[in-house]
């Protein structure tokens, strides 16, 4: 009898055994899986603060050891703080944007790459584990730059036109417009030029290469549409397609000029706006000369026609 109530007592103490090892199986889960991130503001604000060292795929629900011994510390507040009101937690959204935002000042140090974004982690008190979240990584934060850029640039057009809408300002030349607009945008460039190469090549990658042109195509739109372009018809593409060709032209001509303020890039850009324009006039010329041709012959064809009877009815 004494014998069987020792057995049983050490099968409860393997039960516990076994109950302790699951938890801390389910909380290195919860480390190492990136989507409860979503609902952290930051280390700070944690409400419920779980500590974790030597945490590795290798001993994932494994017990620990005395070197990996998982330490769990709760609060009801932010340690060494008082209690207040709860505070409202920032969605995956704008986590990843504060994520890349900070890692875009390692980048001329590290390059386009996850190890610049795990540097902003850091520099955030994030764990490095938080650049799981982000699908292509150095594509995430690629793209992330061209879009802040984009947007900086809208902001800056949109304010301008508010300005000439309410007379406070005095409209630019088409030309002059679009050499500054561009010009402009290529200058933000200039805090990560030494390594844009790596980052256009990134852009070209498959998984990337769809976001990269609805980037592209976007800002410039933008800049046709405020340049005053207002077509409907087949001109709305041929305008923006030529831009196109014209900022990817002086990007690739950027990354490699070595002249005092870049301006061997702004007289390329100057001549390829030119050419553009150019061709545009000439376009018209050949067109309306066609016209004119076309109907010289339909006016010839009427003359003949009437000259021989061929109008008249029988």
């Amino acid at each position: 009898t004494e014998r069987g109530r020792e057995r049983g007592t050490e099968r409860e103490g393997e039960r516990v055994t076994d109950g302790v090892q699951f938890l801390f199986g389910v909380l290195r889960f919860e480390a190492l899986f990136p989507s409860v991130l979503r609902y952290q503001h930051h280390l700070k604000s944690l409400r419920t603060s779980v500590c974790f060292q030597h945490v590795t795929k290798e001993h994932l629900f494994q017990r620990p050891s005395d070197s990996q011994r998982l330490s769990i510390r709760c609060y009801s507040h932010p340690p060494g703080e008082a209690a207040g009101e709860p505070e409202e937690f920032e969605s995956e959204e704008q986590l990843q944007e504060r994520l890349l935002s900070a890692a875009l000042q390692f980048v001329p140090k590290l390059g386009w790459s996850e190890d610049a974004i795990a540097e902003g982690a850091k520099a955030l008190g994030l764990s490095p584990a938080v650049c799981g979240m982000l699908g292509s990584g150095a594509g995430e934060l690629v793209l992330h730059f061209v879009l802040k850029c984009n947007m900086e640039l809208t902001h800056t057009l949109s304010e301008q036109h508010k300005l000439l809408q309410l007379g406070q300002a005095q409209k630019k030349p088409t030309v002059q417009f679009v050499q500054d607009t561009v010009q402009t945008r290529l200058r933000m460039l200039l805090p990560y030029i030494q390594s844009w190469p790596q980052a256009m090549s990134i852009l070209l990658l498959p998984q990337n290469l769809t976001d990269s042109v609805k980037a592209l195509s976007h800002m410039v739109d933008d800049i046709c549409y405020y340049a005053g372009d207002r077509s409907t018809d087949i001109d709305w593409f041929t305008r923006r397609a030529a831009m196109a060709g014209i900022y990817q032209a002086c990007e690739l001509v950027l990354v490699q000029d070595t002249s005092p303020n870049q301006e061997d890039t702004w007289r390329f850009l100057d001549n390829r706006i030119n050419d553009v324009i150019t061709v545009a006039e000439k376009r018209k010329e050949v067109q309306s000369t066609g016209e004119a041709v076309l109907q010289g012959l339909v006016g010839a064809a009427l003359t003949m026609q009437n000259l021989t009877g061929l109008s008249q009815r029988r």
